[in-house]
């Protein structure tokens, strides 16, 4: 079973705070972002999967009309599709401290980020569950206008894309999966 989960990230009405010890309190929680231990990767070219105790995370690259493909025309709405599995047989539970549950980076082949689906979005400040029964699977959707995060358009060539899930203890994500904009 996969259930879709659409993010949306709202700004907090004007004169709204947020207790600074509160906002503390959650950055000492999150500690620092880095790999899971224990990873494994396979990589297809259209899509990759890594596991991590049990969870695997994966991401696919689809075109306008939901099909899973190496290359886009130039322009066209690029689809990023990143699923959570829990191939487990017990409950798991990730804690994001945001509501950013999820985030997708494209990189130009040579390595410079191009695009960040989380940048200049605001995300509510609070400790957000990703829990999956045993078999279930969570996915993401993000569509990429194939512009940088500064609005201007990318060139044709070759560009890397990567799903993390900014779990805390340790962000879980995804191989790079390579792709061609032609």
């Amino acid at each position: 079973m996969v259930k879709r989960v659409h993010v949306v990230a709202r700004r907090a009405a004007p004169g709204t705070r947020i207790p600074t010890f509160i906002v503390l309190i959650a950055v000492a929680l999150a500690g620092p972002a880095t790999g899971c231990r224990g990873e494994e990767e396979q990589a297809t070219g259209r899509s990759a999967v890594a596991t991590s105790q049990g969870l695997a995370l994966s991401l696919h690259l689809l075109d306008g009309a939901g099909r899973e493909v190496g290359s886009v025309g130039r322009g066209e709405t690029v689809t990023l599709r990143l699923v959570l599995r829990n191939g487990t047989e017990a409950p798991q539970r990730l804690q994001c401290g945001s509501a950013r549950t999820h985030d997708v980076v494209v990189t130009a082949a040579d390595g410079p980020e191009v695009w960040r689906w989380s940048h200049g979005r605001m995300f509510a400040q609070m400790l957000t569950d990703v829990a999956l029964s045993p078999g279930e699977s969570r996915e993401f959707r993000v569509n990429w206008n194939q512009t940088t995060n500064a609005g201007a358009a990318v060139p044709p060539g070759r560009y890397q894309a990567r799903g993390t899930i900014p779990a805390l203890g340790g962000a879980l994500g995804s191989p790079v999966v390579d792709f061609a904009i032609r």
